[in-house]
């Protein structure tokens, strides 16, 4: 048997032998990164980086902005440009496979980096990995294949690094390489710059209040120099040794000048920002009840036992640097996986203590169990997302289904684009910019996800407004100079879709539409003269015969187009023939029942209709998109029984439909976990 003698590596206790503690602790470490690395989330920055770092590559860094038509020649200060770098080199070697890489590995670098960390604190493996694991996990619902993973890796790294100046004062020198890395790989190294200044003044403080008078200067200048110097060398570097000079510090304020901006879900506050699906709260909550529990413990036993100015420096340094974490997550959500990293190691002290001091392996068992739950409830979902036989999707790789490819991205939208070689300025999801620019569309966009970095509050609060629809979208459209459009059919997008193209006076009108993304046109305009008549023969490129027959029936079907109401029907009906869909079914209800085809030929035609929908297979990858026809074609057909007397038979129409919306849900909930972003 091995003996329990235990050595030190890099400030690590690990014993001589991997006992069952240690192996039960990197099991559980291990599956909770799994689980964090396969979570779906549907994110722009991921496009926004590629794009980026290609941008990069062709000699467009520092240089004035083109993909969007309202930055006038700013420069997009890319505070993440190392990042999207590394991000499109990885992409150009080793394709979808080297992103899933490059995430895992990240993944791990931020577990292993916070072992360290607690190890320099002298916390035995065992409650390390517990710990690191248990920290990642927490911060599941914020961890995204994007920037922001750069900043959670390289947080625990520097703690690591500071934890180390204990013993090697000038290791602060490490600490400054880190921080300049970091500066030009992502904006969250402002604070690592504050964690490095909290550090250099708790330490500062501990030594003068411990130290007699005559010697305390002396001393604080020999024990924090280094530090000191390190951490000037380090604002230094972060403010000029960057593509943007002093900008690349101070832009990191720009938030707070400008309120608007918080209304972007990650700059939202924690709890008091209503209608956003942007992470969840709880597991932050017990992070930091577990570190307000451990500082009480860890102030307690310091009262009791004159503690070493080394000792007290740590514990100044927890308080102050968690302290100023939560306050900046509970003002911006977007910091709360930095501040779980920065609150997990004081919790690693206490639980360390708590396994070592019972000298029995139930304390670790109980708390691995306990970190498992989340992975064992989530392994089924999670399989089930990734296998090939889902019924919500067709088939998409592995780094699609994470990414959320479909229904979230508009793959299909931009090869029409592309394919019909349409450019220019236009309203645009704000969400899809990275996406459209990586797809090589020479669409330039009105404002995106790169938001502040090189948008104006203006710009960003007018996109705002054009969604609410609260005035008039074409007239302030037409004053910028917009006249393409391109963004989902989800309920956000409503008032914008009815104002542009359903109002009375309405001069828009479909030239795409897959059922889940569209393209309008303003019919107007000149330039879209030639854009127009091929829309409304059918002629545009498609990705697939399928649309092309929605497009056209929809840019039929829109009131500018001032088509015959029987040449919409027929067209309505081939597009339903060719593949059910359900605003296509939703429009042929409205002719009925405006009054424009024959009401009982549409009933006809619905009740015929609903048992070619119920015979055919509804199983294997897609097949969810044929309940979800039938419950739009039984929702129709309930309509027009009612609006011709025959309530019992809409009654039944509705119950059925009820159940085939039930039936879409199920299915939603086994096979699609993730598909909503933050639901988690």
């Amino acid at each position: 048997m091995l003996p329990e003698a235990r050595i030190d590596i890099d400030g690590v206790k690990a014993p001589r032998g991997i006992g069952a503690d240690v192996a039960l602790s990197l099991v559980t470490t291990v599956l909770l990164v799994a689980m964090v690395w396969a979570l779906p989330r549907p994110i722009d920055d991921f496009f926004v980086g590629l794009a980026g770092g290609r941008d990069i590559l062709a000699g467009h860094l520092g240089q004035p902005d083109d993909w969007a038509f309202t930055t006038h020649g700013r420069v997009w200060l890319d505070q993440n440009w190392g990042t999207h770098l590394l991000s499109y080199l990885v992409y150009c070697g080793f394709g979808e496979t080297g992103m899933l890489a490059e995430k895992a590995l990240m993944l791990v670098a931020t577990a292993a980096f916070l072992v360290l960390a607690c190890g320099a604190r002298e916390v035995g493996l065992p409650a390390g990995l517990l710990v690191a694991g248990g920290a990642i996990a927490a911060a599941r619902s914020y961890i995204d294949l994007r920037p922001n993973l750069t900043s959670t890796m390289l947080t625990p790294l520097l703690l690591w690094v500071l934890y180390r100046t204990r013993s090697h004062p000038h290791v602060a020198w490490a600490a400054s390489l880190v921080l300049w890395l970091w500066s030009n790989a992502h904006g969250g190294f402002v604070l690592g710059l504050a964690l490095m200044v909290v550090w250099v003044a708790s330490n500062a403080l501990a030594v003068a209040v411990q130290e007699e008078a005559s010697i305390r200067w002396p001393r604080v200048w020999a024990r924090c120099w280094p530090m000191a110097a390190a951490a000037s060398a380090a604002v230094l570097l972060a403010a000029f040794a960057n593509p943007f000079g002093i900008a690349n510090l101070t832009h990191s304020f720009v938030v707070v000048k400008e309120p608007v901006w918080r209304s972007i879900d990650e700059w939202r506050p924690l709890f008091t920002s209503a209608g956003t699906p942007f992470g969840t709260t709880w597991e932050f909550v017990v992070v930091v009840t577990l570190g307000l529990l451990a500082l009480e413990r860890a102030a307690r036993r310091a009262a009791h036992r004159r503690a070493d100015s080394s000792a007290t420096a740590l514990l100044v340094f927890d308080i102050v640097a968690g302290a100023l974490v939560v306050t900046m997550a509970v003002q911006a959500r977007r910091f709360v996986p930095l501040a779980i990293l920065v609150i997990a190691p004081p919790i690693a002290v206490q639980l360390d203590a708590l396994l070592t001091g019972r000298r029995r392996p139930w304390p670790t068992v109980f708390v691995a169990a306990a970190l498992l739950v989340p992975p064992v409830l989530l392994a089924r979902p999670l399989v089930m997302r990734y296998r090939s036989d889902n019924p919500l999707y067709d088939r998409e790789t592995m780094l699609q289904r994470m990414l959320v490819m479909s229904p979230f991205f508009p793959a299909k939208a931009a090869d029409f684009v592309n394919a019909n070689s349409i450019g220019g300025p236009v309203l645009n999801a704000w969400e899809w910019e990275g996406f459209l620019r990586w797809r090589g569309t020479r669409l330039r966009f009105l404002v995106g996800s790169r938001a502040q970095q090189v948008y104006d509050a203006t710009t960003f609060a007018e996109q705002r407004r054009l969604l609410d629809a609260d005035a008039s979208p074409s007239a302030e459209l037409a004053t910028l100079d917009v006249h393409l459009a391109l963004f989902p059919m989800t309920p956000g997008y409503n008032a914008l879709l009815g104002a542009l193209v359903y109002a009375e006076d309405a001069h828009w009108a479909y030239v795409y539409s897959d059922g889940l993304h569209v393209v309008l046109a303003d019919t107007t305009w000149g330039g879209n003269a030639e854009l127009v008549a091929a829309a409304e023969r059918g002629a545009l490129s498609y990705p697939d015969e399928e649309t092309r027959a929605l497009s056209r029936a929809l840019y039929l079907a829109s009131p500018a187009s001032h088509a015959d109401p029987e040449v919409i029907r027929d067209a309505l009906l081939a597009a339903v023939a060719a593949r059910p869909r359900g605003i296509a079914y939703a429009c042929l209800g409205d002719l009925a029942l405006s009054g424009r085809i024959s009401a009982p030929a549409a009933i006809d035609y619905f009740e015929t209709e609903t048992r070619r929908l119920a015979a055919i297979d509804a199983s294997g990858a897609g097949a969810a998109a044929g309940l979800e026809a039938r419950h739009w074609a039984a929702v129709v057909l309930a309509s027009l029984y009612r609006a011709a007397g025959r309530v019992q038979d809409a009654d039944r129409r509705d119950a059925e439909a009820s159940a085939l919306a039930a039936d879409v849900e199920r299915l939603k909930v086994r096979w699609g976990w993730g598909d909503t972003p933050g639901f988690s």
